[in-house]
């Protein structure tokens, strides 16, 4: 009965990995400009499928601003 257990939790676990890794390849990246940073990441946090807002200036050499 152990055995049947931790079959079952392998192919589950199986399936998860497998469904989560072709979701990764489909991504793309948008950028909106907005008159305040921070009032613009909420409202695209909450949306289905976004993955991360990030607040800054576009363009330039560093990869983190000192705001």
């Amino acid at each position: 009965m152990k055995n049947l257990k931790f079959i079952f939790l392998l192919l589950l676990f199986s399936c998860i990995s497998l469904g989560t890794s072709d979701m990764s390849q489909n991504t793309e990246k948008a950028y909106f400009a907005g008159g305040c940073f921070w009032c613009m990441e909420p409202p695209f946090e909450v949306l289905d499928g976004v993955l991360e807002a990030t607040s800054g200036y576009m363009g330039g050499e560093t990869r983190k601003s000192n705001l």
